[in-house]
């Protein structure tokens, strides 16, 4: 892939983030999924970017929505959510669909959320297989995205530059309809309750 995720991959053999949570994501309170379905998470960092790429398998991609900011989370997306700390406050909301379309908020309160606001984001997905063909079988999608600290920083409590043993809470999600009606999550650290938005245990991302 090119970049941002061909710089994604050249940061993982720089510098690591290593989330507490196991990498692989589990199945938590939001619901379960066969194992093969399970969702490998990386982290990266360097001086400019935050990175995160996701391993998604999927044997039917579906997602119908087309256009930036349209409600992802209600079909089948990646999602990931970053803040300074677990209060709930100033923290941001990423999602990505195996379309590559995206959807980007920020929340100054929990819930609060802005809806309207843009990030600087980037991001690139490869699909493996045909998005919204019923008959066929796919494998899944493979996203990689990188945030600048500049905007993590202005709008959450971090605090730039980044450095090594700097931590960061996190979360991420897998959407996923099974055939294309029933929801369920899985999540990198188990929210504990039915809500994504659930920050008491996110996991901690330490840079290294």
């Amino acid at each position: 892939m090119d970049r941002p995720g061909r710089r994604a991959a050249d940061a993982v053999a720089r510098r690591r983030a290593r989330p507490s949570a196991t990498a692989p994501a589990q199945a938590g309170s939001l619901g379960t999924l066969a194992p093969e379905h399970g969702t490998r998470v990386a982290f990266a960092w360097d001086d400019a970017f935050l990175y995160a790429a996701a391993d998604v398998p999927d044997d039917d991609l579906w997602t119908e929505y087309e256009q930036q900011d349209d409600p992802l989370y209600k079909q089948e997306a990646f999602e990931l959510f970053v803040a300074a700390t677990n209060e709930g406050r100033r923290y941001l909301e990423y999602q990505v669909s195996a379309r590559g379309v995206t959807f980007d908020a920020r929340f100054p309160r929990y819930r609060a959320g802005d809806e309207a606001w843009d990030s600087r984001w980037t991001t690139a997905v490869q699909a493996k297989g045909t998005i919204d063909a019923a008959r066929d079988r796919d494998r899944g999608f493979v996203v990689e995205v990188a945030i600048p600290w500049d905007e993590l920083c202005a709008e959450t409590e971090l605090a730039c530059p980044p450095r090594a043993g700097m931590q960061l809470r996190v979360n991420a999600f897998r959407l996923e309809r099974v055939g294309r009606k029933r929801a369920v999550g899985l999540s990198l650290s188990p929210t504990r309750a039915p809500d994504f938005h659930a920050w008491d245990n996110a996991a901690v991302l330490r840079l290294e």
